[in-house]
């Protein structure tokens, strides 16, 4: 099984740090889980842009290099054909970093949203969509969201599982979209 982690269509650097910390956090305790079942788990973060326009979001880019990581590292929207996967074969679940809806354009890949996280403010009239998802984790109480970056909700959860002890660069990586879109 595939699960995706896909930021949202804007590709700001709070989408793309999040997807990468999140499919990290998760590939790393699902291992356990892994070898007890018959197939693994494959947890892929992807970008939600084009690859063409990765080098247009010059902070991602900057943040990234910054880190070691480069564009060649990355999975893009036009490099990963989910639906050659599900046609193949593969299970796919899609979980939303940054977002709780697909956009219009990708509102094909509704039935695989399996999980969401995300610092908005919740959209009422996705609230029978957003009913269907088995993990939804909205940080908003309906007017404002609580933090200012979904790399925080990203964060709480690595602090939670003291994942930083083996894995000190992902602080580096949140570091960066918790800066800029937080409020002083």
């Amino acid at each position: 099984e595939i699960h995706i982690v896909m930021g949202n269509e804007s590709g700001d650097l709070d989408s793309v740090a999040s997807a990468i910390a999140y499919a990290y956090y998760r590939s790393t305790f699902s291992q356990a889980a892994q070898y007890t079942e018959s197939k693994p788990t494959i947890y892929l973060p992807l970008i939600n842009l084009p690859k063409k326009n990765f080098r247009l979001k010059t902070e991602v880019v900057f943040w990234l290099e910054r880190l070691g990581i480069t564009e060649a590292d990355l999975i893009f929207l036009d490099t990963l054909d989910i639906e050659a996967l599900v046609e193949n074969g593969f299970g796919i679940r899609l979980i939303l970093v940054d977002h709780h809806v697909p956009t219009p354009r990708q509102s094909h890949l509704r039935p695989f949203v399996a999980e969401v996280m995300d610092h908005h403010v919740k959209d009422e009239r996705e609230a029978e969509f957003l009913a269907s998802i088995p993990a939804v984790e909205i940080a908003s109480d309906g007017t404002q969201s609580p933090v200012g970056s979904n790399a925080t909700l990203v964060a709480e959860r690595i602090l939670e599982s003291n994942l930083l002890d083996q894995a000190p660069e992902l602080a580096s990586l949140l570091l960066g979209p918790i800066v800029i879109d937080t409020i002083n």
